[in-house]
């Protein structure tokens, strides 16, 4: 859906204006909590949007003020020059949501003509607007399901947008598959207000025994943008869900065949979320989060299933949360590809869901694919600038219709915005921010993960494995105000170069060790290490792929060799001193 949420218009002649098909996608439209003042000719002009979009489109808790000569027009079911007729055809098409808006005679503003937007006290403004989500970016989103309640209640729209090379011309993009999913034994009845949205019902009931979404094979795998089919790729699953209190062994999302490959997440005996990795008709791998979900209390939960680095991570409401796991990840050369139909709800054997789901969203990546973590989607999604007004006040009670809140508070930023430098290798720097007001942040660095407790941002550098100083720059936004801190990383003098014919580099230090000795690299692919004495007898061994730490205390004071061999029987040696 294309969200038009909680925007101020004044003195236009058109409140919202749609461009003819030829030039976009009509339908998928939602008008919500606009404040649409003194806009002379007309509110809603939709151009040529079909009569079958229209249970796709959304209006509701806007204000018109100073009322235009039309409320709004489809060039397929005509012009309507009162409030009432556009709402009531709005209702008769079946629209997502036809509750349109509150009239005012009068401006509600304090001042349009003189630029002040700020609703008036006591107008019809207040507390009108709406609450809505918008999910962090994520890379290659196959699906996104929203769970709202249409008048077509088996069917659930699909959201996402995936920019392949199968989208060609605007006018085409209305053609291309949505992954609608499809609703079993569902009715008006089985859909509840979410934790997400409070414009509309949007989350769905699942009873347990016979509730489920399902998309058929055929229909996953028309098209690149919407394929929820896993080959060799790392995934994401990422939910908001409620289950009922003390539920276990139901499915939250399964794509697999009784005999073949696929993937589910569901919970399990415990109570924990749980991701099944499965091949040959046998789950190969599983885990399971630490924190319990059967609580009938709303999580957000994210599953990140990372093909290079054989493991997966689960994250419960913003937080790590790896707990057991069991058997091993297939190799990345081994495809999860199935013919299974992609099910929400119940796995292909039963295992029935039962609780509440808000939200649903798979990506065709991991969250560095995605130049994210896990911190800062869960920071955007829980207390992001789209739940604040346009200058980032919070809502005083229910959003005020329009782009600002009455009522706004004054602030202020302040940090040291002093150059930060880190160590070469891994490390942390903390910088403490004092707003009077909340604040966010943003790092554009990759080698650099940002994590934020009570005002005191802690900066998590990686170990320099380029043959450059690294930098970036710290972004602090808050009380109408943007800082910038920069960040700086020195070349790593242990960095050792790889065979000519390679790219791979490698760090070991410190040399001499005493205790610990760290390695690292900058790859993902799994090496072989090997110590050996000055005899050429091997006194230690271990797995290397992008870092670890060996405890040395036990060997003798002397020179030793590292040895590091790739599956290519590519060899890096180094030597070294225990003291």
């Amino acid at each position: 859906h294309n969200m038009f949420v909680n925007n101020t218009a004044h003195n236009f002649v058109y409140g919202f204006t749609v461009q003819g098909h030829s030039g976009s996608t009509p339908g998928y439209n939602c008008y919500l909590g606009n404040l649409l003042d003194d806009i002379s000719y007309c509110y809603f002009n939709n151009g040529d949007l079909p009569v079958n979009l229209i249970p796709y489109e959304a209006y509701g808790y806007n204000i018109f003020s100073k009322k235009a000569q039309m409320m709004g027009s489809f060039s397929s079911t005509g012009s309507y020059t009162l409030f009432s007729e556009f709402k009531n055809a709005l209702a008769s098409k079946n629209a997502l949501l036809s509750q349109t808006g509150y009239e005012s005679e009068t401006s509600v503003l304090t001042n349009g003509p003189g630029n002040n937007f700020m609703p008036l006290p006591g107008s019809e403004a207040l507390d009108h607007g709406v609450k809505f989500f918008v999910p962090f970016s994520l890379y290659a989103v196959a699906g996104e399901w929203h769970f709202y309640r249409c008048l077509s209640y088996t069917t659930i729209p699909g959201s996402n947008f995936y920019f392949t090379k199968e989208y060609g011309p605007r006018a085409d993009y209305l053609n291309q598959p949505k992954n609608h999913l499809n609703a079993v034994n569902v009715n008006h009845t089985s859909y509840v207000p979410g934790i997400l949205e409070d414009w509309t019902h949007g989350a769905l009931r699942f009873d347990g025994a016979t509730t489920y979404c399902y998309l058929a094979d055929a229909e996953v795998k028309k098209k690149m943008a919407t394929n929820l089919d896993m080959d060799k790729e790392s995934f994401i699953i990422e939910t908001y869900l409620r289950t009922a209190k003390g539920h276990t062994r139901g499915t939250l999302v399964a794509k697999y065949t009784a005999a073949g490959n696929g993937y589910a997440m569901d919970i399990d005996e415990g109570g924990h979320v749980r991701v099944r990795i499965r091949r040959n008709g046998n789950d190969v791998y599983t885990r399971s989060s630490v924190a319990l979900i059967n609580d009938s209390a709303w999580h957000h939960v994210l599953a990140e299933v990372v093909r290079k680095k054989w493991t997966v991570n689960l994250y419960v409401d913003g937080k790590t949360s790896n707990g057991t796991e069991t058997g091993e990840m297939p190799e990345v050369y081994e495809t999860l590809s199935n013919t299974g139909d992609f099910l929400v709800g119940k796995s292909p054997e039963g295992n029935f869901y039962k609780g509440d789901l808000d939200f649903l969203r798979i990506s065709k990546g991991s969250l560095a694919d995605a130049l994210t973590t896990i911190e800062e989607l869960y920071a955007w999604q829980s207390d992001g600038p789209f739940l604040k007004d346009f200058s980032g006040n919070s809502p005083q009670g229910r959003r005020d219709a329009g782009a600002l809140e009455a009522g706004k508070t004054s602030c202020s930023l302040s940090a040291d915005s002093s150059k930060i430098t880190f160590d070469y290798y891994k490390g942390t720097k903390t910088t403490h921010i004092s707003p009077e007001d909340e604040f966010t942040f943003y790092v554009n660095a990759p080698w650099i993960t940002p994590s934020e407790n009570n005002g005191t941002i802690s900066l998590y550098a990686t170990s320099n494995m380029t043959s450059q100083p690294r930098t970036g720059i710290l972004y602090l936004y808050g009380c109408y105000d943007t800082l910038m801190i920069p960040l700086y990383q020195p070349i790593n003098p242990y960095l050792i170069r790889k065979l000519p014919a390679t790219q791979l580099q490698v760090a070991i230090y410190p040399n001499p060790a005493r205790e610990e000795l760290t390695i690292e690299c900058n790859d993902e692919e799994r090496k072989q290490i090997s110590i050996t004495n000055i005899y050429g007898q091997e006194v230690m061994n271990s797995v290397l792929t992008t870092g670890v730490t060996l405890n040395i205390r036990h060997l003798p004071p002397g020179m030793y060799v590292i040895n590091i061999m790739d599956d290519k029987k590519v060899g890096y040696i180094e030597k070294i001193i225990k003291e």
